[in-house]
């Protein structure tokens, strides 16, 4: 998480790399099975691509898998 802290005070607020790093965080926790915390930090960092990407943009498209994926564990 040191990483996220240095790019949330270096970097403005919805820049790409800040939402790639929220990205690999869910991962991890989607890893752990820790399916709730992965989803938050999913959900944050679609927002950051949505803000900075097109809705075509694979980034999004990649995003919204791992959103869907994860809500399928939750229910």
């Amino acid at each position: 998480m040191i990483s996220l802290e240095i790019k949330t005070t270096s970097l403005p607020s919805q820049h790409q790399s800040i939402g790639a790093t929220l990205e690999n965080i869910g991962r991890i926790y989607e890893s752990k099975r820790d399916f709730s915390q992965a989803l938050s930090y999913f959900q944050n960092a679609s927002a950051i691509y949505r803000r900075t990407f097109s809705s075509t943009h694979d980034k999004i498209i990649q995003i919204e898998e791992h959103i869907q994926r994860i809500s399928r564990h939750l229910k």
